[in-house]
């Protein structure tokens, strides 16, 4: 959809919640205030910088105009009921009365807020061996998963729709006990999980208020009211039922009320759905600050790269580890797509130099024979199959570089000679392979 719109010729209107999708998309933004309609020429980050410095404006003259309103009301409680003094405080009230009030929204209002501390846990939060998960005995939807997540990390699944994003989040959270393989959980480790299925279980004749109060840390149970407005229940929503509550509502609620709670391992299933850019903010905010470890799945890029740390890619049922934010991710991608194409154009023109391609097939193709068009079929799935052992070959050289590198930083390996010379011997092995496996690929 991005690329469609970047290309469309005509002009088309939008409503987004999705920033980066807006940045790349958009050279107008309308923004509804107060009940009026204002545009802004550029994408939205240049909106938020614009409107930054009047929204800034604005708050100014709006404490100006409280610190007013104070004074004027400080006098007229004073003096109001003095015989001497009644004339000017009726003066006073009359300014009031006609004083035009300056409104701030609720979704102007800075909300931040910090998890309760992450109970302590090992460096080992998750050990994967193994997992694997098919629905009809045939199609593995995960397939001998195995994987280290340590403390501290930011892992973000990545992956086509279908591809077991969802399915691999149900499986650690214990939502999903039919599976393969085995995982087993760090010392101390706490896990809160997050997902709409989740939300819909929530019922109840308590208000949201009464609801969120009861699962808020005490020192937090005075700012219940803002949390609350930070995700878009604002003025009297906040009394509603939770019987009455709609999909969306139950979604924010139940996100919030699961940042609330001491964890130190967040399963976070689609986080940002149902919130708006503010609201968003305030999460990134909060798990940013985050002193545990967070393994999620979302569709909004600019929250992806602005929180993952580390990517794992599902894909027709096999895996990889990207060591590296969710950009490095897409750049790898990028270079690895950009490389099949050359290595089978590449081969391709061998062939054809060979005399693999007879010249007169080439200029009439619909005229090969069965077998000769089978035999080109089977070539092609052999050059698909060579190359995509390659490239997996140079991820896996690169992986173990990565984590090589990041040993070796460590003051227990850097400080002892023995070590460190260990491991610079296996860093210069591997990057030997690696060249090697790149002059294969050229």
């Amino acid at each position: 959809l991005e690329q469609f719109l970047q290309n469309f010729p005509g002009g088309f209107l939008l409503v987004s919640h999705d920033r980066y999708f807006l940045d790349t998309t958009v050279n107008e933004v309308y923004e509804i205030f107060s009940g009026s309609l204002k545009p802004y020429a550029g994408n939205y980050s240049k909106y938020e910088k614009q409107r930054e410095v009047e929204i800034e404006g604005l708050l100014a003259r709006y404490a100006q105009q409280q610190e007013e309103i104070k004074k004027l009301e400080d006098f007229i409680r004073r003096f109001g009921a003095k015989a001497t003094k009644a004339a000017q405080a009726q003066e006073r009230q009359k300014m009031l009365d006609k004083m035009e009030r300056i409104e701030i929204p609720e979704n102007l209002k800075q909300i931040r807020f910090r998890f309760p501390p992450a109970p302590h846990s090992g460096q080992i939060v998750l050990d994967l061996e193994g997992i694997g998960k098919t629905y009809d005995g045939e199609k593995w939807i995960l397939k001998e998963l195995s994987l280290v997540i340590e403390k501290g990390e930011r892992f973000v699944i990545a992956g086509r729709n279908g591809a077991g994003k969802t399915t691999l989040l149900r499986i650690l959270s214990g939502e999903d006990t039919n599976f393969e393989g085995s995982f087993r959980l760090g010392s101390g480790v706490n896990i809160g999980y997050f997902s709409q299925d989740n939300a819909e279980k929530i019922c109840g004749e308590k208000s949201i208020l009464e609801s969120l109060e009861e699962e808020c840390p005490l020192d937090l149970v005075p700012k219940a009211r803002d949390l609350l407005a930070s995700f878009l229940f604002r003025g009297d929503d906040v009394y509603k039922s939770l019987d009455v509550l709609s999909g969306g509502e139950k979604s924010r609620l139940a996100l919030l009320r699961l940042l609330l709670k001491p964890v130190n391992l967040l399963i976070l299933d689609e986080p940002t759905n149902h919130l708006d850019l503010h609201s968003k903010d305030v999460l990134l905010s909060a798990l940013s600050d985050f002193g545990g470890t967070i393994l999620f799945v979302s569709h909004d890029r600019g929250f992806i790269e602005s929180l993952a740390t580390k990517v794992l890619e599902l894909k027709e049922g096999k895996q990889r580890v990207f060591p590296g934010d969710y950009r490095y991710y897409l750049e790898k991608i990028e270079a690895e797509n950009t490389l099949s194409e050359n290595y089978v154009q590449q081969k391709k023109g061998e062939d054809k130099a060979q005399g693999k391609i007879e010249s007169k097939e080439e200029k009439n193709p619909g005229q090969l024979s069965w077998e000769e068009s089978k035999r080109r079929r089977s070539e092609m799935r052999k050059l698909e199959k060579d190359l995509e052992i390659l490239l997996e070959k140079i991820a896996s050289f690169e992986e173990q570089l990565a984590v090589l590198h990041e040993n070796l930083s460590k003051p227990e390996v850097y400080m002892d000679g023995d070590k460190s010379k260990k491991i610079q011997e296996e860093i210069t092995t591997i990057e030997k392979k690696l060249e090697d496996a790149h002059l294969v690929w050229e």
